[in-house]
């Protein structure tokens, strides 16, 4: 296996961590490294007589993007559950967090999270 092989049907982004096997892979995408943080969710239940369960999984986040296709999604996943979404929407959410955090500023609430900033196409931080 090789990192960022050349030889791919598409070229490997300067951003990429997977390793790619040179004779074809059933991964056909590029990755960035992925994080992961602990996340403490409740998953909300309007079929059962306690309406919501609290639940710690491990949220593991990448960019990531598939040969022949110029999109690069975030990826947000957890064991059982996992959602992407384009650069664009990310950078949305990522805003509408920090208003969200920056209007709990001065309540009981802690101090808000610094996120990294999504990456950009060419997979630079903005």
């Amino acid at each position: 296996m090789t990192l960022n092989p050349s030889a791919s049907d598409a070229a490997c982004p300067p951003w990429c961590a997977m390793l790619h096997d040179p004779e074809g892979s059933a991964d056909r995408y590029h990755q960035t490294e992925r994080e992961s943080a602990p996340g403490v969710f409740r998953r909300l239940s309007f079929d059962s007589e306690s309406g919501a369960e609290t639940v710690t999984e491990c949220l593991v986040v990448a960019a990531r993007r598939f040969y022949g296709d110029d999109e690069v999604w975030t990826s947000i996943a957890s064991e059982y559950t996992e959602l992407e979404m384009s650069l664009e929407s990310s950078k949305r959410l990522l805003k509408l967090l920090g208003r969200v955090h920056a209007g709990l500023a001065g309540s009981e609430a802690s101090a808000p999270l610094r996120l990294l900033a999504p990456l950009d196409p060419g997979g630079r931080r903005e």
